[in-house]
């Protein structure tokens, strides 16, 4: 899980190439129920709050059925957190005036 500035989302590029070409790339906003973790074992999942924060948590990537929390972050308006493939990925919204785009990058 990385967590930066959305203005120096293209830092990254040496872990996700695929970020290189995001403006292709259509994003759904995530619905405020979201709860729960869930893994993309294929692809990296780029996450861009775009108004108020998000809870970003990440488990065990040995151990996908544990429900532990290996991390988490408060992440504003304005930065993204990525997860690699076969990461552990968590969201929740901090406030019902929160908006957080979901990008799957295949």
């Amino acid at each position: 899980m990385v967590s930066d500035s959305t203005t120096k989302i293209k830092n990254y590029i040496s872990i996700e190439t695929k970020l290189e070409k995001l403006s292709s790339y259509s994003s759904s906003q995530i619905p405020e129920s979201s709860n729960g973790f869930f893994v993309n074992k294929e692809h990296s999942t780029l996450f861009i709050v775009n108004k108020g924060k998000g809870i970003f948590s990440t488990g065990w990537r040995e151990n996908l059925t544990s429900r532990d929390v290996h991390c988490a972050l408060i992440v504003n308006s304005g930065e993204f957190v990525l997860y690699l493939p076969g990461e552990p990925i968590a969201v929740r919204f901090f406030d019902k005036e929160s908006e957080i785009s979901l990008f799957e990058l295949k």
